[in-house]
């Protein structure tokens, strides 16, 4: 019988954290090359190295725990209901829907909180439309309107306009 690793371990306990954080025991945390994602209740975070170094091991934890939120506070017909069929104005609409439902989850943990921005950081090193919404001219207006329970009421993103002569008098919504 081979002997368990810390690695090993590192991916029991990830599983059962993003089950817990989920509310759901069906979820599973598999490993990839490529882009994390989540599909249906499979979470796929990047490999890590045996050596678990510290920096990627948050990372790892961040996407984890990120997606396991997404599970528990997102709804996804709501969100495609609402979704503006604009590109830059979609992205910017999902990126806000992941800052709300990982603001929910995570107050009050501060452990989960610094994972979930290794997360971003490294997100934002390799989404250029993340980088450009975040990046750029200022006056950009994000204004959302949640209930009690945290559930979405409104969501309005407003930047100013591409034309260099309606900068200060029109706005893109």
């Amino acid at each position: 019988m081979a002997t368990k690793t810390r690695l090993d371990d590192f991916k029991s306990v990830l599983t059962g954290a993003a089950r817990a954080l989920a509310r759901d025991n069906e979820v599973e945390v598999g490993y990839t090359a490529d882009a994390p994602s989540l599909i249906q209740n499979t979470i796929r975070v990047p490999m890590l190295p045996r050596d678990l170094p510290a920096e990627q091991v948050a990372e790892v934890r961040g996407f984890a725990d990120g997606f396991a939120l997404k599970l528990r506070h997102h709804n996804a017909a709501t969100h495609a209901a609402k979704r503006p069929s604009e590109a830059v104005a979609s992205a910017a609409f999902d990126a806000i829907e992941t800052a709300r439902v990982e603001a929910l989850g995570s107050m009050g943990y501060s452990g989960m909180a610094a994972n979930l921005n290794a997360a971003m950081d490294m997100r934002m090193r390799s989404d250029p439309i993340g980088r450009m919404l975040l990046a750029g001219r200022g006056g950009k207006l994000v204004q959302a309107e949640l209930r009690e329970d945290g559930r979405l009421v409104s969501l309005v993103a407003r930047y100013p306009s591409d034309h260099e002569d309606e900068i200060r008098t029109h706005f893109k919504r």
